[in-house]
């Protein structure tokens, strides 16, 4: 989002973040913009405007007029002074509000025609410009925690030289370890910290409880050995020094010097037994010097011998009398009494294992089912367990004589927020601590209460979380407009805040028009007010209004005439009231009426020459053409929008992996790479290949699996991660910052 800067003369007036309003002033005199395009009509947002920020961002005010809330940085503005031009300087990169775990960042920005500054300083350091300071970047050294950059300029004007006073215009989280996908966690009571294995960045890490501060253990650029790939289950040998992480992918299992963070396996593809499918959980069995690992593709718990690691299934549907379990997720033993408890997400139950001869029994008791138990917690002193039930964010007391079920928190008990409840540890004083992989956060929890707080997350924005982020579009110029996204998971569009990035179900389940299934791309139609959205489930374009969520068919199998559409995947609006859309079914990108819902198709191996699409997904314009990423061919084709001729773009390296968006700024293609996890930027005439963002240029957050990509009007793009974030990049430096999450 663009972060104003003004000053007249020695006054210097700051205005900060868009045309909208300011929020950081300085002294009683402050600027603010009048854009009767931006606010609904008015062109104001000061004072109380009953929060409604003009139908495009579907109210993401409150009824104070307050965008962001406490979010909001500085004073209210007077509005008293005119807006001159002079020393305007506003920044395009990072967002208002953003979160990184670099050590450094690129602050990117403009000037107004008129501004007349000739210096720009940036957090202390001056800021570079080629052209006059039209444009200028700058780089920040950030600090752990909270960093509220300074911008100041100066100039001249026609009243003579101006210092613009220095005040805070961005700011900065920055996490030294981030957590993005945890899986699991365990407790060094004794040393205060909590160690958790977080899948996608390939680590184990620990949190200290009383700061939050996060370290890194072990994982990429820490310790040896042989490296992670998803590790998930955890169990703690702190009598060794080791943690034991038990790796879903590739179903090894490691121990982790807790000094050095050197990896070893104890057991994998060269050890004897059983072979693993799935293995989730892990529990160590000193006394039997071995680890309990429960494996939801055996649907089995597997003893594995922590000196020679062979692996032997303690309890499955023919070892064992009992039940058979189905999808077991979580494991704790009960050494004083020779058994296990599991938690068994598919059969909703939680199963009693006799290590002694794998015999199975299901807790039953009087109190609320269970629907989706994911983690279990032994507390023996009061004669019971905990369980996490993901399915409804709950978590449980079971009493184990009675087995009767109590709730100890979930929605309506106890007091914070509760999206999930993955893993639960204890502490000796009875604290609870949840592993909530929704919010990817840890969260306190009072048992005696049920009220909880997070003591560590790397979530930038409130609001819903996303559960399955997908597809993402910007508004074409409105640099204040929100940024949509699709969220195939919770069949929803989410509308983002492009300044502090706070999230708000524009549409899901339970809106008005019909069900989306699988939304997947989706499109500002800015002539429509409404976004819309392609569902290859239900073959439809579906259209979303953007001031009240409504949807409505645009196309499908009964709304307009034409073949009916077979997979649509990306799409994008012509200027002449049609959309294109891309078949991934039928191999071809067909025009579609977007009033009438007829369909035509422009181009496929039947009509149209050049070569034919495999797998065609996302597709933009630019240059007069429309580009289409083929995901199968791993290659960009050039479509004549006239003829439906497609001619292939000189093919570069490196090679693109599953590539599934595409977009364009006016100079340049870029390429979300899911396969590769980067950003590409393709030159379209010579086919010339360059990533921009990956684990290895830029800095900030790594991708973990880029699925969508979009231009963003302020100058960055907008990157979207099955992972469940909207990133921010810089496209020179391929910096990133996380946007919201």
């Amino acid at each position: 989002m663009r972060l104003i800067l003004t000053g007249i003369l020695t006054l210097g007036l700051l205005s900060a973040c868009s045309e909208e309003r300011s929020d950081d002033c300085v002294g009683a005199n402050c600027t603010v913009r009048t854009d009767a395009s931006v606010d609904g009509g008015t062109g104001t947002d000061v004072g109380a405007d009953a929060g409604n920020d003009a139908g495009g961002d579907a109210g993401l005010g409150d009824a104070n007029g307050n965008d962001g809330g406490p979010n909001d940085l500085g004073v209210r503005p007077d509005a008293t002074l005119p807006d001159t031009g002079l020393g305007v300087a506003i920044v395009d990169f990072p967002p208002q509000r953003s979160l990184t775990d670099a050590i450094r960042t690129t602050i990117v920005g403009h000037t107004e025609a008129s501004s007349g500054v000739t210096n720009v300083n940036i957090g202390g350091r001056a800021a570079s410009s080629t052209d006059g300071f039209r444009t200028f970047r700058a780089e920040v050294d950030l600090a752990p925690g909270q960093n509220r950059i300074p911008v100041q300029t100066s100039g001249a004007g026609p009243g003579g030289s101006f210092v613009t006073p220095e005040a805070f215009v961005v700011e900065i989280q920055r996490d030294e370890v981030l957590l993005l996908s945890p899986r699991d966690v365990a407790l060094d009571d004794q040393n205060g910290r909590i160690f958790v294995t977080d899948a996608s960045l390939a680590q184990l890490l620990t949190v200290e409880v009383a700061t939050g501060v996060r370290r890194k253990i072990s994982g990429q650029e820490q310790g040896g050995g042989r490296a992670f790939v998803e590790p998930w289950g955890l169990a703690l040998d702190l009598a060794g020094n080791r943690a034991l992480v038990i790796d879903r992918s590739s179903e090894v299992l490691f121990a982790v010097d807790l000094s050095s963070g050197d990896r070893t396996p104890i057991s994998d593809e060269t050890s004897t037994g059983v072979a693993l499918e799935d293995p989730v959980g892990v529990a160590l069995d000193a006394g039997r010097n071995r680890a309990l690992v429960v494996d939801a593709g055996l649907d089995a718990v597997v003893a594995i011998d922590l000196a020679s690691g062979a692996r032997t299934v303690l309890s499955d549907a023919t070892l064992g009398q009992g039940p058979p379990m189905s999808a077991p997720r979580a494991i704790r033993l009960d050494a004083p009494n020779n058994r296990a408890y599991v938690a068994d997400s598919s059969a909703s139950a939680l199963y009693i294992i006799e290590l002694a001869s794998g015999d199975r029994t299901v807790s039953v008791g009087t109190g609320p089912f269970f629907i989706e138990p994911w983690g279990v917690e032994l507390d023996l002193g009061a004669n019971r367990v905990f369980v996490g039930d993901s399915g409804q964010k709950s978590v449980f007391a079971i009493d184990l004589t009675t087995g009767a079920r109590t709730v100890v928190a979930d929605l309506v008990t106890g007091t914070g927020d509760l999206s999930d409840a993955r893993s639960l540890v204890r502490t000796r004083a009875g604290t609870l601590y949840v592993l909530d992989s929704i919010q990817d956060a840890v969260l306190e929890l009072d048992p005696l209460t049920g009220n909880r707080s997070k003591i560590a997350d790397s979530n930038n924005g409130v609001g819903p979380h996303f559960g399955g982020s997908f597809g993402v579009a910007c508004h074409p110029t409105d640099p204040t407009a929100p940024i949509l996204v699709s969220d195939i998971f919770l069949e929803s569009i989410f509308s983002v805040d492009p300044r502090q990035g706070d999230r708000q179900v524009l549409t899901g389940p339970g809106g008005r028009g019909p069900v989306l299934d699988q939304p997947y791309a989706l499109t500002y139609d800015v002539a429509g007010n409404r976004a819309l959205v392609s569902d290859p489930v239900i073959d439809a374009i579906v259209a979303v209004d953007l001031s009240n969520g409504m949807r409505s068919l645009v196309s499908n199998e009964v709304t307009g005439t034409g073949a009916p559409l077979n997979g649509p995947r990306g799409l994008v609006v012509l200027p002449n009231g049609r959309a294109l859309i891309t078949d991934s079914g039928a191999n071809s990108v067909v025009t579609v009426d977007l009033t009438t819902g007829d369909r035509v198709v422009l181009s496929s191996s039947a009509v149209g020459t050049g070569p034919s699409f495999e797998e065609p997904w996302g597709i933009t314009l630019g240059e007069g053409a429309a580009f289409v990423i083929d995901s199968a061919l791993g290659e960009v084709v050039r479509l004549d929008l006239s003829t439906g001729d497609r001619t292939q773009v000189p093919t570069g390296t490196p090679i693109l992996v599953d590539p599934r968006s595409i977009t364009h700024d006016g100079n340049a293609l870029y390429v979300a790479d899911f396969g590769g996890a980067r950003i590409v930027r393709v030159n379209t005439t010579n086919g010339d290949r360059v990533v921009i963002s990956d684990a290895t240029v830029g800095r900030g957050p790594r991708f973990v699996a880029p699925t969508g990509v979009a231009a963003h009007p302020a100058g960055y793009l907008v990157v979207v991660d099955e992972r469940d974030v909207a990133y921010a990049v810089e496209k020179i430096s391929g910096d990133r910052v996380f946007l919201s999450k």
